[in-house]
C-alpha cells in the first residue's frame, strides 16, 4: 500500500485504517510512505533523497516546467494539491520496492503526491506483475489533478477547459490527464470505491471506464461507533434527555464542498415549517474548524438552541456525539463519503443529506428507512427531510435508528470490508 503520509488525518486516516484491519486479520501488509511518524511495524519509509544543490534548484525554478504553479493559480474550491500532477517528480519504482519485505499479491494506492504517480505505478507493475488499484477518496483519481470538480465533466473525455485553473496553465492539467489515462490503460490499473457516487464516477471516467473496479466499503469499526450509549450520551454534552438534537460537522466548515452555508440556509427553512410546539425542543449541535470564517451566516441561524463544540479530535467523543444526536445532517455538495455519514449510521443516528457520496442513490440509505437524501443544493428539500425526521414518533424514530445500525453493520463495517477484500483476492488468484 502506498501513501505519502501515515499520520495526516482525513483520507490518510481512513487509508491507514484499511491497512490496520488487513494486518490485524493476518495479511502481510507493507505501507510504504515518504513521511513516517507512527511506530506501526508494517509502515516502511522510503530512503529520503538528498536535497538538490543550489544550482539545480535554480535550474528547476527558472528553466524546468513548474508544475507546482498549478496550486497557486487554481481556484481553492477545486483543491489542486502541490506536486500531485503527473508532471511532478516522484520516487522510482525500485526505490519503493527496496523497502518492501515481501513479494506482494496486490498493490493499493492512497494519496501519493511526492511519492508515486501513475508512471511509477506502471514501473511497479513491470517489477511486481500484480494488480494495482487506486483508491477514490475524491475525484482526483479521475481528473487531471483537482479533488473537486463540481459541475465540470472534463474527466469523461480529455479534461480540457478546466474551470479550476487560470488559462495559461490549462495545458498542464490536460497533459497530466493524458499521461494518467495512458498509464492506467497500459498497466490496467483498477479503482477502489466505497460509495455509490464514486462508483458512478468510475464508470463515467475516461481513465477507468473499461478497467477493473471494486467496491471495498467504508470499513467502519461498528464496535467503536456503537449505539450502546444512546440513552446517556446527551448528558455528556449537557443536552436535555428529551431534546431533539441535530448534529452537523466538518473538518473545515469554510470548505465550499462541505456545503455548510447551504446547511444554514436549510435551517432558516426548517424554522418556518417545524410546528411551534416542536421548535423549542430542537437543539443544533455543530462541530468543526474555521467556524469563525462563516460568522455572518452563523448569525443568521434561526433561534433554535445552538450547541457549538470545537473540532473533535478524540474519536471516542465523536462516537458519543453521534449517539447524543437524533439526526445527522450531511450538506456536502461534493464528497466521496463522507466518513461521518457511515459513522453516524453505525451509532444508530438517522441521516439526511444531498445526493452525493454514500447518499448518491438509495443503495445504502433508503428514504424513510435510514433517513432521506434530496437533490444537491436544494436547501428547502433538505429542511423538509429534517422536519420529517423531527416529526417521527418515538417508536418510529427508534425503528429508523435500528435500521441505520443494521445497515451500517451489513454494508459499511470492517467485516464487510474484509469480505470484499477476500472476494477480490480470491478472484485475482483464480
Amino acid at each position: 500500500m502506498l501513501s505519502t503520509h501515515d499520520v495526516e488525518g482525513g483520507a490518510t486516516t481512513w487509508f491507514m485504517h484499511l491497512a490496520a484491519v488487513l494486518y490485524n486479520v493476518g495479511y502481510n501488509v507493507a505501507v510504504v510512505v515518504k513521511y513516517k511518524k507512527s511506530t506501526l511495524p508494517y509502515v516502511y519509509q522510503v530512503k529520503q533523497l538528498p536535497k538538490d544543490s543550489k544550482l539545480k534548484r535554480i535550474v528547476k525554478k527558472y528553466l524546468v516546467h513548474k508544475t507546482e504553479d498549478i496550486f497557486f493559480v487554481s481556484k481553492p474550491e477545486y483543491a489542486f494539491f502541490p506536486s500531485e500532477t503527473e508532471l511532478s517528480d516522484c520516487y522510482s519504482a525500485q526505490q519503493i520496492m527496496d523497502v518492501v519485505p515481501f513479494t506482494p499479491d496486490l498493490l493499493i494506492t492512497g494519496l501519493t503526491y511526492e511519492l508515486a504517480n501513475t508512471s511509477t505505478l506502471c514501473d511497479l507493475h513491470k517489477i511486481c506483475k500484480v494488480p494495482i488499484y487506486m483508491t477514490a477518496f475524491d475525484v482526483n483519481v479521475f481528473t487531471g489533478g483537482c479533488h473537486a470538480h463540481f459541475d465540470c465533466q472534463g474527466y469523461k473525455n480529455i479534461c480540457a477547459s478546466c474551470p479550476g485553473v487560470i488559462n495559461r496553465r490549462q495545458n498542464d492539467v490536460q497533459e497530466s490527464f493524458a499521461i494518467k489515462q495512458a498509464n492506467i490503460k497500459k498497466a490496467n490499473i483498477g479503482v477502489f470505491y466505497a460509495a455509490p457516487w464514486t462508483k458512478h464516477l468510475s464508470f463515467q471516467s475516461a481513465c477507468f471506464q473499461n478497467n477493473p473496479k471494486c467496491d471495498i466499503g467504508m470499513c467502519i469499526d461498528t464496535d467503536f461507533y456503537t449505539n450502546a450509549n444512546r440513552d446517556i450520551a446527551k448528558r455528556i454534552f449537557n443536552l436535555p434527555d428529551n431534546s431533539f438534537v441535530i448534529f452537523a460537522g466538518s473538518a473545515n466548515v469554510s470548505d465550499k464542498r462541505k456545503g455548510f452555508i447551504s446547511y444554514v440556509e436549510s435551517l432558516k427553512s426548517l424554522w418556518d415549517i417545524v410546528p411551534e410546539d416542536r421548535r423549542d425542543n430542537v437543539y443544533l449541535m455543530i462541530a468543526g474548524r474555521n467556524i469563525n470564517q462563516i460568522d455572518e451566516y452563523m448569525k443568521s441561524i434561526p433561534p433554535f438552541h445552538l450547541h457549538y463544540i470545537d473540532f473533535i479530535s478524540d474519536f471516542r467523543l465523536l462516537s458519543l456525539a453521534y449517539q447524543a444526536s437524533d439526526l445527522f445532517v450531511c450538506a456536502s455538495l461534493e464528497d466521496a463519503g463522507p466518513m461521518m455519514v457511515a459513522e453516524a449510521m453505525s451509532c444508530g443516528t438517522p441521516v439526511v443529506g444531498y445526493k452525493i457520496g454514500l447518499m448518491f442513490d438509495q443503495s445504502i440509505i433508503r428514504n424513510g428507512m435510514e433517513g432521506y437524501s434530496v437533490e444537491i443544493a436544494n436547501h428547502n428539500e433538505l429542511a423538509r427531510a429534517m422536519c420529517d425526521v423531527i416529526m417521527l414518533s418515538t417508536e418510529e424514530h427508534k425503528k429508523m435508528s435500528n435500521n441505520c445500525r443494521l445497515r451500517a453493520k451489513d454494508l459499511l463495517s470492517k467485516e464487510a470490508f474484509i469480505n470484499n477484500m477476500k472476494k477480490l483476492l480470491f478472484e485475482l488468484q483464480n
